[in-house]
């Protein structure tokens, strides 16, 4: 059987950054049937526990962004206040903001976010799980994030349930100026849930002609050790069984993955699979040191941090 011998992006590069995935929020009331967010349930979330978090983040001297995450981010009752301590600090090392949010906040609000310096947002569009929006109300929302130029990135989730809306909504996104700055998703990290649920459900010959018309995927070239290649999407190789184990992974150096908890692991797989790897608020050196020693995979079979470079030695 062949074997993987070269992992590359196409049409971008890899990470050069790195790329802080904050949990920050440890609850959602939306509860998508295909998350792979684990323990997905209200947690407290203590607001002197986040600035010591920040604390050692800006201790880091390698540029870095902050991506928050959840559940869903914007539901944390103090996300603002963490927002304002990180824009108090100094900007040596540090980027900018990203929220990844599903866009279920009052246009009042998402202007508040829009108000900010450095900080972008990234929707990721849910039209099952929707609360109170319809798709009209999305394409407002996301008007105003293009408008105010904090659109970073549109992930829209091609779910099997009303695919008529689906269809309808995409219609009008191609009607948009941003409408390259989409990016679908048909396959889903509910591979790790391990439950009954798990894999059982692919949407991309549901939706084939939608995804042909794309015009932002992420993409990845995978070269065999006997010289043959093959292009594929990033949703199909949620479904590969592809192992890097033993291979130079850049998860340390160029991705971190931290709760709101202080527990950090070097990428979504290992946060999934395994017990954290320290905490900052215990050991914040470690998780310093951890970002200047190269990592090597040790995990059987990767299923997400695909945008960081692996070598094979």
């Amino acid at each position: 059987m062949k074997k993987l011998a070269k992992f590359e992006r196409v049409d971008t590069q890899f990470n050069d950054f790195l790329h802080l995935i904050y949990y920050i929020y440890g609850g959602c009331k939306f509860n998508c049937q295909y998350c792979f967010t684990i323990n997905n349930k209200k947690r407290d979330v203590n607001l002197d526990d986040q600035y010591k978090i920040i604390d050692t983040f800006f201790r880091l001297s390698t540029p870095f962004d902050i991506y928050f995450y959840g559940g869903e981010p914007t539901e944390y009752e103090h996300l603002h206040d963490v927002i304002d301590y990180v824009l108090k600090k100094p900007r040596s090392s540090f980027r900018h903001m990203e929220i990844q949010t599903n866009l279920n906040v009052s246009r009042e609000e998402l202007e508040r976010f829009c108000s900010y310096d450095h900080l972008i947002l990234s929707p990721s569009l849910h039209i099952n799980f929707l609360r109170g929006d319809t798709i009209y109300d999305l394409i407002d929302k996301l008007d105003i994030l293009y408008n105010a130029g904090k659109l970073e990135r549109i992930d829209f989730m091609l779910e099997k349930w009303k695919p008529e809306e689906h269809y309808k909504l995409n219609d009008m996104l191609k009607a948009k100026e941003y409408y390259d700055k989409v990016m679908y998703t048909f396959n889903y990290m509910e591979i790790n849930k391990h439950d009954k649920y798990t894999g059982s459900y692919n949407t991309i010959d549901m939706y084939s002609d939608i995804i042909k018309d794309s015009k932002y995927q992420e993409k990845y070239r995978l070269t065999y050790d006997d010289d043959s290649s093959e292009e594929v999407d990033i949703s199909e190789l949620y479904l590969r069984d592809i192992s890097f184990k033993g291979w130079d992974c850049d998860a340390g150096k160029y991705l971190m993955y931290v709760e709101y908890s202080g527990d950090w692991w070097l990428c979504d797989t290992k946060n999934i699979k395994e017990p954290p790897m320290g905490n900052i608020l215990t050991s914040p050196a470690r998780f310093l040191m951890q970002t200047k020693v190269p990592f090597k995979c040790d995990v059987s079979k990767c299923d997400g941090c695909y945008y960081i470079n692996k070598v094979k030695r």
